[in-house]
């Protein structure tokens, strides 16, 4: 087996992975705590003093990192797509 398709059946996997999670009890629920604290933390960015520019740059860093949370699901989700796409590719021109 080659070195392209070894990662592209683990980017497959974790995508199967990440799905199972997201639908799961445990996923829905981090998920739901992540959409709720960015709301909190835009709630707060809106009425922060505007002079205080560590609180500005507190809340900003919570928010990139929820978002990041759901990016990185995202783009894993993403490349198992792709991967899988690309299997099926190869195995036609097999």
């Amino acid at each position: 087996m080659s070195p392209e398709i070894r990662k592209l059946i683990a980017d497959e996997v974790i995508g199967v992975e990440v799905e199972r999670f997201l639908s799961g009890e445990a996923g829905r629920r981090m998920t739901e705590q992540a959409e709720a604290d960015r709301a909190a933390a835009l709630e707060q960015l809106a009425t922060v003093d505007p002079e205080d520019a560590r609180a500005i740059r507190a809340i900003q860093t919570q928010i990139a990192a929820i978002d990041r949370f759901h990016q990185g699901l995202a783009d894993m989700m993403t490349a198992a797509r792709q991967a899988s796409m690309r299997l099926t590719q190869l195995e036609q021109e097999d």
